[in-house]
């Protein structure tokens, strides 16, 4: 089975190879559209919203496609005991939980969760085999500790 992190991997190759353009001034994007094959931007170009990106309309259901397929790819391997262990201990570490000893704003945007400001956690109850996750997830937090705990890596 694939872990995490190769898995990780595996999605980021597969967008940085996605025919996206980013472009923060305009001779920026006139190379980007040039990149791209782009001859009208406004009939041919969907923004990516806050971040400088763009990607031809045309290419959008191959986008889509591709979201959708990484994170189905990622949900169901979240329910392997293993693969979800380890992939919260890596961001628990990845945002060094052992300093800031509050992860769950971190984790709620690393994988999508929704994140209960009031009560300032995870909204277990409205994710997806939200209870199965949610002791994976004290595992992995577990896991990480454990780990920081024998490395003295305070």
């Amino acid at each position: 089975m694939e872990t995490y992190l190769e898995m990780k991997a595996r999605h980021e190759k597969e967008v940085n190879a996605f025919p996206f353009m980013f472009a923060f001034s305009d001779k920026q994007f006139e190379e980007g559209c040039r990149k791209l094959g782009v001859t009208d931007p406004k009939a041919e170009l969907f923004a990516l919203r806050g971040t400088g990106g763009f990607y031809r309309k045309t290419d959008a259901a191959r986008l889509h496609e591709m979201t959708k397929r990484h994170n189905d790819e990622m949900d169901a391997a979240m329910l392997n005991e293993e693969f979800a262990v380890n992939a919260y201990c890596y961001e628990a570490s990845n945002h060094e939980y052992q300093i800031n000893l509050d992860p769950e704003f971190d984790m709620a945007n690393c994988f999508g969760y929704p994140f209960d400001r009031v009560n300032d956690c995870i909204a277990w109850e409205k994710v997806k085999n939200g209870e199965i996750l949610k002791e994976y997830y004290r595992k992995g937090i577990k896991k990480h500790m454990d780990w920081v705990r024998e490395h003295d890596a305070w």
